[in-house]
């Protein structure tokens, strides 16, 4: 009887879970239908700016970054072949995070939608 029980009572936490995932998807598909940022770090070149309050929370949007917009750019004219070398230095904001140099992080910058227009 005790097996039946806790199998009932998992079968309603997955349906409550799948509920949940549901009403979350589609409260972030809408939070970014209406062009507010849904994640915790911006891309790079980008930075989070306060657009408006709605309770307790502060929607978010990305504004270009002035300080890091030309990185970005520099990626995008030149490729990566000849970027290692300007990109080599320890203040850039991503040396913690990743390799300097790596070329899958100059791809993933390259290939980032949102950097595409």
């Amino acid at each position: 009887m005790h097996v039946m029980m806790r199998q009932i009572m998992a079968l309603f936490d997955e349906y409550q879970s799948k509920e949940n995932a549901k009403h979350v998807m589609r409260a972030l598909k809408e939070s970014a239908r209406q062009g507010f940022w849904n994640g915790s770090f911006p891309p790079i070149g980008y930075r989070t700016v306060a657009a408006e309050q709605r309770g307790a929370k502060t929607k978010k949007k990305l504004e270009i970054d002035p300080l890091h917009a030309d990185t970005v750019r520099l990626i995008y004219r030149v490729g990566n072949r000849v970027i290692l070398e300007p990109l080599d230095d320890d203040t850039m904001p991503w040396a913690a995070i990743d390799k300097l140099g790596d070329t899958p992080f100059i791809a993933r910058v390259a290939r980032a939608a949102f950097h595409a227009g």
